[in-house]
């Protein structure tokens, strides 16, 4: 993370101030992926400035009870805001 995050980067979509930088964001993703088997697709991608908007696919499941049966699927959209080539914030809507 340390080449494409921020050192000032705030993640807005955490719904906690103290998981809003990177580090939060960091134990975060190591709390999902030793509880669930997620898989992230990314649909489109668009530009404008310093802003990058990106719609996805998002496939969750159990650990223990990965098929199709039981994945659910989400479509999410992310705005980054990028500052010298890195993620300075992210937004989910």
């Amino acid at each position: 993370m340390a080449y494409f995050v921020h050192p000032l980067f705030v993640d807005y979509s955490m719904p906690f101030s103290i998981l809003q930088n990177a580090d939060g964001v960091k134990t975060y993703l190591h709390i999902l992926k030793t509880s669930l088997h997620f898989h992230l697709e990314i649909e489109s991608l668009a530009s404008c400035g310093d802003f990058v908007y990106a719609s996805t696919r998002l496939h969750v499941a159990p650990l223990h009870l990965v098929s199709a049966q039981t994945t659910e699927v989400s479509m999410q959209f992310s705005i980054f805001q990028m500052n010298r080539g890195m993620i300075i914030a992210h937004w989910q809507a």
